[in-house]
């Protein structure tokens, strides 16, 4: 406990911080004063300006060089203030005297997160956790770590510790949920967030994540309810609206869709994911000049996101800019190269533009990442039969055919290699085979 001479330095210190005197009063400290000081210290840290913490622990240095809790104080204030390098340098001088400090390597894991180090924050989390590992932190840290290199299966190992420590704490089980989400484990993650609203039944996030996961599985009816739940809780929330929108569309809503991408705009201008939307609408509803202002504004504002880049690139590969759609479709695969159909489209630049090895290769880099898809192997198929390869183009005709039966272009595609390999008959048969899929698809 404080006596009443520590209180009213303390006193005295804030007063003199409150009217710009800091200096001063620190001129007139001495080594008895290192106590209260750090206090004062901590205070300024936690709930203040850092710079006031900052010259507080480099006063109490300057009296006391060997002071490993100053040190690790202002190791913590060139945190605050983002001075990454500075920081490091104070933690990393208390872990040379005290290398046992599970807190200290938390924190020296968390700087070098913050500058993307990651096999150095991975290393710092694991000490934390050898020093303390009943503690749910460091292996919070680790999954935010995995999450963020795209490691989502090493993420979820950790996350799951880290929930097994607290289980009843919020951050923890959002990022839980987070990981499922982006693992489609669907289910999981339900579990996950029931518990969330359990603790706390305002969240808007969690709303939207529920809303998110029955998109995903195709319950939009459900996942009205809960975005409008969500809505409810932050009527202007533009996130929130986007979603709405979104859910409409897959309603067979289209107006009310674009509506709500129009509130969202006009709520937060700087909300990017709005005018994406809002550009695959106008696209789906045959306006490509409006869609590609749509996904212009967005781009403005998320110069790396790859979708965006992947629209514009199609959108101008369909206008005959081919320089445009390049440079976009590239940018995509670029920012992105896992997704499968971003691919797929330069592939198709390709064998537009006459080069059909190109193409293949494109195909080929698309389905390391996706087995399943129809348009990759009907891609292949094409450049095959460019190259004259045609007894392979054949059999990736086939296999796109088995996965989608019932796309009418598939069937012409394979016609034309049937015909170009002298099969007249079989060919006319794959012919009339798309017609009739046509006539279908009209009716």
């Amino acid at each position: 406990m404080e006596t009443p001479e520590e209180i009213n330095k303390a006193k005295e210190i804030l007063k003199a911080i409150k009217e710009g005197k800091i200096e001063e009063i620190l001129s007139e400290i001495n080594y008895a004063d290192i106590p209260i000081l750090e206090k004062v210290g901590v205070l300024m840290n936690i709930y203040s300006d850092p710079n006031y913490a900052k010259k507080i622990f480099e006063k109490i240095l300057s009296l006391d060089p060997d002071n490993l809790s100053a040190k690790y104080s202002l190791g913590f204030a060139y945190f605050r203030l983002e001075d990454w390098p500075k920081a490091l340098l104070y933690f990393q001088k208390v872990l040379e005297k005290d290398p046992t400090n599970s807190a200290c390597w938390q924190e020296l894991g968390i700087v070098y997160l913050k500058m993307k180090n990651y096999e150095k924050a991975i290393d710092a989390f694991q000490k934390a956790i050898s020093f303390s590992p009943f503690d749910a932190l460091p292996y919070f840290q680790l999954a935010e770590v995995y999450s963020s290199l795209g490691e989502y299966e090493k993420a979820l190992i950790y996350i799951n510790k880290a929930s097994e420590l607290r289980p009843k704490d919020i951050k923890i089980l959002k990022s839980k949920a987070n990981i499922l989400i982006t693992l489609q484990k669907y289910e999981e993650a339900l579990s996950v967030l029931e518990e969330v609203v359990e603790e706390n039944p305002n969240d808007l996030e969690t709303f939207l994540n529920l809303s998110f996961i029955f998109c995903q599985l195709k319950k939009y009816d459900l996942a009205l309810k809960l975005v409008n739940q969500a809505i409810k809780i932050a009527p202007n929330d533009s996130k929130a609206l986007v979603t709405k929108g979104y859910i409409l569309g897959k309603l067979g809503r289209q107006k009310d869709e674009l509506k709500y991408y129009e509130r969202a705009i006009t709520l937060n201008p700087k909300d990017w994911q709005a005018y994406f939307n809002q550009g695959v609408l106008y696209y789906e509803m045959n306006k490509k000049e409006e869609a590609k202002e749509s996904f212009l504004k967005a781009l403005k504002l998320n110069p790396d996101g790859s979708d965006i880049h992947h629209n514009l690139g199609v959108l101008y590969l369909e206008k005959k800019e081919g320089e445009k759609a390049y440079y976009h479709l590239l940018k995509a695969v670029q920012l992105n190269p896992k997704i499968g159909n971003y691919w797929y489209s330069l592939g198709l630049f390709y064998l537009e533009t006459n080069n059909p090895e190109m193409a293949l290769e494109c195909f080929n880099e698309g389905l390391k990442y996706d087995l399943n898809s129809y348009l990759l192997y009907s891609g292949k198929a094409l450049a095959l039969k460019e190259l004259n390869r045609l007894a392979e183009a054949q059999r990736f005709i086939n296999q796109a055919i088995d996965i989608n039966p019932n796309d009418p272009r598939l069937w012409y595609d394979k016609g034309e290699i049937l015909e170009k390999l002298g099969n007249k008959e079989e060919a006319q048969k794959c012919f009339k085979k798309a017609q009739e899929l046509e006539r279908n698809q009209i009716s």
